[in-house]
């Protein structure tokens, strides 16, 4: 299943070669797209998760040890 949207390509000082086929997007590299985004934004939870509960602890005055 090819996608039929475009892949970018780096320029060549060669230029294209006689025949050259257009690249295809592979169906499986939305998928990794959605997965490393999924990764990143869950770890940008996560940390301000930890700011946010470091801040409140110190407003209340809880006693807490620092990493």
């Amino acid at each position: 299943m090819s996608e039929t949207r475009p892949v970018p390509r780096r320029e060549s000082p060669w230029g294209l070669p006689e025949g050259h086929r257009e690249p295809q997007a592979h169906c499986c590299n939305d998928r990794v797209e959605d997965v490393v985004q999924f990764r990143l934004l869950k770890l940008v939870a996560s940390i301000v998760i930890v700011v946010i509960l470091t801040q409140f602890q110190c407003i209340r005055g809880i006693e807490f040890a620092c990493p």
